[in-house]
């Protein structure tokens, strides 16, 4: 039996939503960037979490449209 139900396909935006931010790993990594926090780095050290869980969660937001990749700037 599955953990938790696959929303993903179905005709209501709330379920999909549900289906995408129903981890609260996602909505912590959706916090770290809305705070301005969005080097993997930084965003690992604060949410001590496991490179694989952080990888694993930032490719669902930006598959879902939620975040996208951008390139790092050092300025240099």
């Amino acid at each position: 039996m599955p953990l938790r139900s696959d929303w993903s396909q179905r005709n209501c935006s709330m379920a999909r939503g549900l289906d995408i931010l129903g981890d609260p790993w996602s909505i912590l990594v959706l916090r770290e960037v809305f705070f301005g926090n969005g080097r993997f780095d930084a965003m690992k050290d604060r949410l001590e979490v496991a490179d694989s869980v952080l990888t694993k969660r930032l490719a669902g937001l930006v598959e879902s449209g939620l975040l996208a990749k951008k390139a790092y700037d050092d300025g240099g």
